[in-house]
């Protein structure tokens, strides 16, 4: 590999892929630069970025310009498209000789007698070839009409008996030959071309940030920031199973895809459309899965005080708008701390701490249709106030405070990563580790991808963020929130990482947490979110269906609360929710399933 290659992907931070890029034939500049967009994109997938890497490439491969290079990528696209340009210039030289031989073929021709002088013919034109800007030949087809057709009888029985008449005007005047006659026939109106469709003019407009892509069960509604800009429409593109099709919008609030199947996956992306028919640049594709049947959130765990744990389950039914406790559902032990999940249709509940017990590396699994809870491996760590969760299909638990076995009593904060090996039933410590040790930090899983944000780390509470490609096997530091905070909601919804509440320590109330914030995994970029109408942490954040919720946790007092905030995008606000939670919690889990009741 040439060495101005390698120092611009030491430069960019992408020396890690310099074997796989050369693996791939790339050795310089020359051949990077002169790759097509699609190459590029299939580059990123073999060499296994993730969606904020593979970003990043491709921007700083756009920006790699020199004279030298410039020069080779046009020879490039010359040589690529060379059959094209050899077909074309074959076809304006034959439609060039054509029209000289027509030309010859006039000039040798006889010429025909003279006619009087007191006739003249009535010239008209027989048709109107009008061509775009881009079309310079006439076709060879039109050319053989001008020159072999022969006047029209009409017009050969007017010229037996016309004569010049002047027709006055407020303009130069003209002779037009009109019939003798004391009747004058009008011509028919030449029938009027349709109007050429409009080129787009003036300049692109901005692009559009997606705040979410939210499925239904037989729709998809998709929420942008919205331009102010005036005549501006939305182009929505969607990927279906039948193939792609696209909408517009003329309103930002009315971008529905109807027509959605339940169980398949979809694609979409959005852009604007000026007043003049320019279209901006196009967001990424969205994936979306529309779920199959209505889902229910599962409350497990938590804490009434810091010593009076919680084994109450319980569960929200749409029917009766309310929560349900059952006891077939409780855990078998009350544990605080704890990290749950849904994986193959039952519910996993890992690590924690158990009244009376303290910290443990316990896990079990409860099955629906059984009403039971089994034991289930436990993790190699003993671990409280982890992440828990499903990527690619694999059960996974990371972070946390504890320490490796049950015997070592030598607790720290966690950078260890275990995912659970079904064929080896075990857990099985992945060896690459997060960047930094922490705790009570904010999670969610988009694609095969794992964002962290913020948490505890070393007694000291962090805005870091960072991702764990799956595909790559590494982890990769991102943009920082704009708080710090720990103990925070988290969760995936619409394709982007939503961070809610939290402590960012200290004994005042404004230590505790009301604003919120969004992660977009396209642009590298923490937004601002509207504020939640009371502050709180120790909190679980999830979705519902289309339904965005903020669910119990800790107030100013730190006394757990019942409470529940609906995010509510049309009116972009809070609102506290019709119902409560039955038992008041707080470091408790949220767990949205399928209903199964």
């Amino acid at each position: 590999m040439k060495e101005e290659l390698r120092q611009w992907l030491l430069r960019y931070g992408f020396l890690d892929f310099q074997d796989g890029l050369m693996q791939c034939g790339v050795q310089g500049f020359e051949d990077l630069v002169l790759l097509t967009q699609n190459d590029l994109q299939e580059l990123s997938k073999v060499l296994g970025l993730n969606l904020v890497m593979k970003r990043k490439f491709l921007n700083a491969v756009l920006d790699i310009t020199t004279p030298k290079l410039e020069i080779q990528q046009i020879i490039r696209k010359l040589q690529i498209n060379s059959a094209e340009l050899t077909s074309t210039l074959s076809n304006h030289c034959s439609l060039v000789c054509s029209l000289a031989t027509k030309v010859s073929e006039i000039n040798t021709a006889p010429k025909a007698a003279p006619r009087p002088s007191n006739l003249q013919q009535v010239i008209k034109r027989q048709q109107s070839f009008k061509r775009s800007r881009s079309q310079h030949f006439f076709s060879k087809m039109d050319l053989d009409q001008i020159f072999q057709s022969d006047p029209p009888e009409d017009e050969k029985n007017t010229l037996q008996n016309t004569k010049p008449v002047a027709i006055p005007s407020t303009k130069k005047a003209l002779p037009v030959l009109m019939p003798s006659s004391t009747q004058v026939p009008v011509d028919d109106p030449e029938p009027v071309q349709p109007p050429a469709p409009m080129m787009p003019i003036g300049p692109k407009p901005p692009d559009v940030i997606v705040l979410a892509v939210i499925p239904h069960r037989a729709k998809i509604k998709v929420f942008i920031e919205p331009l102010h800009l005036e005549g501006v429409k939305y182009l929505v593109n969607v990927v279906t199973p039948n193939g792609e099709e696209s909408l517009e919008f003329p309103n930002h609030q009315d971008m529905i895809i109807p027509n959605i199947q339940p169980g398949r996956s979809y694609k979409v992306k959005v852009a604007a459309k000026s007043e003049g028919g320019m279209v901006g640049n196009w967001s990424e594709r969205e994936p979306v899965l529309v779920p199959l049947n209505k889902e229910t959130i599962v409350i497990l765990g938590g804490d009434v005080e810091y010593e009076e744990n919680l084994d109450v389950t319980e569960y929200y039914a749409d029917t009766e708008k309310h929560w349900i406790h059952d006891g077939d559902y409780d855990m078998n032990t009350e544990r605080t701390r704890l990290g749950a999940t849904c994986w193959r249709g039952s519910l996993v509940i890992v690590g924690g701490s158990e009244r009376g017990m303290g910290h443990t590396n316990n896990v079990q699994m409860f099955n629906f249709s059984s009403k039971a809870w089994r034991q289930f491996p436990g993790t190699k760590f003993v671990r409280h106030s982890h992440s828990v969760g499903v990527v690619d299909g694999k059960l996974f638990c990371l972070g946390g405070y504890g320490t490796r076995g049950t015997n070592n009593k030598r607790y720290r904060f966690l950078d260890v990563l275990e995912i659970y090996d079904s064929s080896e039933k075990q857990w099985v410590v992945h060896p690459e580790k997060m960047s930094m040790p922490r705790k009570d930090f904010g999670c969610a899983v988009i694609d095969d991808e794992i964002f962290v944000a913020g948490g505890e780390s070393n007694s000291r509470i962090i805005p870091d963020c960072e991702v764990f490609s799956f595909t790559s096997g590494r982890w990769m530091k991102i943009a920082p929130m704009n708080t710090k905070r720990r103990q925070p909601g988290s969760c995936e919804y619409g394709g982007r990482f939503w961070v809610a509440g939290g402590f960012q320590g200290g004994s005042k109330k404004k230590s505790i947490l009301v604003s919120v914030e969004m992660y977009d995994p396209h642009e590298d970029v923490w937004l601002e979110m509207p504020e939640l109408t009371e502050a709180r942490y120790g909190c679980t954040l999830q979705k519902m269906n289309d339904k965005l919720m903020c669910i119990g946790g800790y107030d100013t007092k730190h006394d757990p609360v019942g409470t529940i905030e609906v995010y509510d995008f049309e009116s972009n606000c809070w609102r506290r929710w019709k119902t409560r939670l039955i038992k008041k919690r707080g470091s408790h889990c949220a767990v949205v399933v399928e209903k199964w009741f």
